[in-house]
């Protein structure tokens, strides 16, 4: 096996699904249309096995068949990470990735002030390094739900009655 526990691969951005013993043999399992959506995405190893790869990013096997290589981490690659990302310097620094540059209270660093070595200097001309890079992980703390109601349950909640019309 090529890959580590850890390790950041791309997933071939020709990826398509498996219909014929000669594809699956192509990429060494079987491909399903949900896998093809990662097509070209970048995926962290989250258990390896004798022949097969688990990601962190999604439940299907992956195999070395079915990734470009290792992704690793520069300047342009930081800067294409989503809004939320973290990164943590040698000196301790925490920024925020916004879209736009990483930032906290105290620093802002555009992509022009970090190098392709992920050094930086800032204003005061102090030499730093990102040490770190901690993506987001988002879940739903609350999500609306459409309220089912009649139309008398509606009239009762508005307090009038209400008539219902086509719209143009």
């Amino acid at each position: 096996m090529k890959y580590k526990v850890g390790d950041r691969v791309r997933v071939r951005s020709d990826l398509r699904e498996t219909k014929t013993i000669d594809e699956i043999e192509e990429y060494g399992t079987n491909v399903n249309s949900d896998m093809v959506k990662m097509a070209g995405k970048v995926v962290t190893i989250s258990e390896v096995s004798e022949k097969y790869y688990g990601v962190k990013e999604y439940g299907w096997v992956f195999t070395d068949k079915i990734f470009e290589g290792l992704v690793t981490l520069g300047k342009e690659t930081l800067f294409n990470m989503p809004i939320g990302t973290k990164i943590i310097t040698g000196k301790g620094r925490e920024l925020i990735y916004d879209g736009d540059y990483f930032s906290n209270k105290d620093d802002a660093f555009f992509i022009k002030e970090i190098e392709n070595d992920l050094s930086l200097t800032d204003d005061g001309g102090h030499y730093d390094r990102i040490v770190e890079v901690q993506e987001p992980e988002y879940k739903t703390v609350w999500k609306e739900v459409p309220k089912k109601m009649t139309l008398k349950e509606i009239e009762k909640e508005l307090g009038y009655p209400v008539k219902i019309v086509e719209e143009e």
